[in-house]
């Protein structure tokens, strides 16, 4: 979480425009072992750290495109 959170930090500082690509470790079966349990949690917990500082999030299903409304007002 600490690389995330310094990840994000550097972007934040950034001119740059940045594209993520991360799996959605968490739509699929449950993980057999308790380490692919743990390492499914993490990553959707890092999902939702950058998705929730994110000016735009797409999640994409077998090539179509589902775009999360951000920040309501």
């Amino acid at each position: 979480m600490d690389e995330t959170r310094r990840l994000l930090d550097l972007m934040q500082g950034s001119p740059a425009a940045w594209i993520l690509v991360s799996n959605g470790a968490g739509l699929g079966l449950v993980a057999a072992s308790p380490l692919g349990r743990m390492f499914r949690d993490a990553l959707g917990r890092v999902n939702q750290l950058i998705a929730a500082r994110s000016n735009r999030v797409i999640l994409m299903v077998a090539g179509l495109a589902f775009e999360a409304p951000l920040h309501p007002e």
